[in-house]
Parts: C-alpha cells; structure tokens; sequence
C-alpha cells in the first residue's frame, strides 16, 4: 500500500473528529444532520446532492461533482460516489470549523479519488476454494429440501 498524502491523513482525522468522542469538534459536527438528496447524470459525469440541517440555522444545499474519468478508469465505482462526495463534503465542513467557507459546489479532485481508494471502505475478502465449495454444497442442500 502507498503511504497517505498529507490530505489523506488529514481526511482520516476528520473523519475521526466527526464520529469519535475524543475529539473537540465532535460537540459542533453532531447537532448537524446531514441529508444525501441524490444524485444527476450530466455530461461531465455524476453531481451529488447535499443538504446539511442545522437545527436553529438556514439549511444549506451542497453539490459535489465527480468527473466520468474517475468512474471509467476503473478507480471509483457507481455505488461508491455517495460514499466519497459524504466524506469530502463532511472534511469540508470540519474545515469550516477552522475558518474556511465550505462552498455550495465543489469538484472531486483526482488526489481526493485516490485518498478515497487508499482509506474507502474495506473491500470483501476473496473466498477461498474451501468456502466456494461449501457455499456451493450448502445451496444445493437447499435445492433438495424444496
């Protein structure tokens, strides 16, 4: 594996921020409710839709935009682009904390792509011939009971 880029790593503690209790920012990020309202198919590839809810503030809509080259080389798949645009729209939000604007529309970078394929969700472990086999054997035991 290669090592993290420094936005990677930062990512990751980001992530950590948002979901352990260890950390200051969790206080802020938990009263923030943030709502996937789907996705469009456009020409330059998939925008995914954002609302974060603040419960005594203005909602806000975000767009995050993933190109098609990171879908067709083979780097993201379809079902994986909700997954990604959440985590950057949610580092996006940690670094509003510190000062910076999250803006409303925001493009997945390739480096992004690559922190994302380099720390995404764990991918299922390949079966070994013995499990294949007694899969097999079990759905065939299942067959023959009707």
């Amino acid at each position: 594996m290669f090592p993290l880029s420094a936005r990677a790593k930062k990512a990751a503690a980001a992530e950590d921020a948002a979901t352990s209790g260890h950390h200051k920012l969790e206080g802020k990020l938990k009263n923030l409710v943030l709502q996937y309202l789907g996705f469009s198919v456009v020409t330059a590839g998939r925008e995914y839709s954002f609302r974060v809810r603040v419960p005594e503030g203005i909602d806000r809509d975000f767009v995050i935009a993933v190109a098609n080259t990171g879908f067709l080389s083979g780097g993201l798949k379809y079902q994986e682009g909700p997954d990604v645009c959440y985590r950057k729209l949610l580092h996006a939000l940690v670094d509003e904390l510190g000062g910076s604007v999250a803006l409303p529309r925001q493009q997945l970078s390739d480096t992004e792509l690559s922190d994302y394929k380099a720390i995404g969700p764990n991918k299922a472990q390949k079966r070994t011939e013995e499990q294949r086999i007694a899969a097999r054997l079990r759905f065939r035991e299942r067959l023959a009971m009707g």
